[in-house]
């Protein structure tokens, strides 16, 4: 017997409930959906539902959903599920929530949906009990034939897609591929054993930030166009060691940033868009 967590219109937990019985009742409830891009975000991989779903089966959705289990988080529950749906695993960034009903008769969808994007290149391995097809798709291709099919796809698919695909839009640097590239320019003495060098460095920097707006403060009391500049030069170089230091402890830049917004949006109660 499943568990799902139960929530209020903020995403704040207010209970735990079998996953069927909360669908019968219409309770709403955490859940997350992930879209899966191959390298150069030109496909989006699609998965089938197996046709015995409890609802929506038969239709093409997005690559996995499913739901936070008590115990685990929001990101874990997303692993997890990726893996045991499609067979695989990969890096995820956390792109939006919202909120939507669908009614299907006897089962009712009230969800605060969580919408992860990753990209992959490698084999998939579905499991059969769940996907009954999957498959490599344009993302043109998907947006054309929502508009002239959209009886084939999911509801929460043809809610979200839109969305998603002007958010990947923008996506044009994101921090693991900071992390990697800034890697390459990293040069200092005992480089991967030496988390010091950049965590001193990064203490530096900051340092020099707050001097340029000392300056600022002390000299001209308005901020003008060309001390912007010269603070987002200071600010650059902080991001620089920052970077360096996640790595040098093992660490996901990308993965700080995404659970440092959810811990912020938590905290005051928000869902970040």
């Amino acid at each position: 017997m499943e568990r799902i967590i139960l929530v209020d219109l903020n995403d704040n937990p207010v209970g735990i409930e079998e996953k069927l019985k909360a669908h019968r009742e219409g309770k709403l409830h955490r859940a997350f959906s992930i879209f899966i891009f191959d390298p150069k975000r030109e496909k989006i991989l699609l998965q089938k539902r197996h046709k015995d779903k409890y609802h929506s089966g038969g239709l093409w959705a997005n690559t996995c959903c499913s739901h936070q289990r008590p115990n685990e988080s929001l990101r874990e529950a997303a692993h997890r599920r990726l893996k045991e749906e499609m067979g695989f695993d990969c890096k995820l960034q956390y792109l939006f929530s919202f909120i939507y009903r669908a009614d299907f008769g006897q089962i009712k969808e009230f969800e605060i949906d969580h919408i992860f994007v990753g990209c992959f290149q490698g084999e998939v391995k579905p499991n059969p009990k769940e996907v009954e097809d999957f498959k490599w798709v344009k993302i043109e291709d998907v947006l054309k034939d929502l508009k002239e099919q959209p009886e084939k796809y999911t509801v929460w698919f043809r809610l979200s897609f839109g969305k998603v695909v002007n958010l990947l839009k923008n996506l044009s640097l994101n921090f693991e591929e900071y992390q990697k590239l800034s890697r390459k320019t990293a040069i200092y003495p005992g480089r991967d054993k030496n988390f010091i060098f950049p965590a001193l460095g990064l203490a530096g920097e900051t340092g020099e930030v707050i001097e340029r707006i000392k300056k600022v403060i002390r000299d001209k009391k308005k901020i003008e166009e060309k001390d912007k500049e010269e603070i987002k030069k200071e600010l650059g170089d902080v991001l620089w060691y920052l970077s360096q230091l996640a790595s040098e402890l093992n660490l996901s830049l990308e993965e700080i940033a995404q659970e440092n917004l959810k811990k912020i949006a938590e905290k005051f109660n928000k869902n970040i868009k």
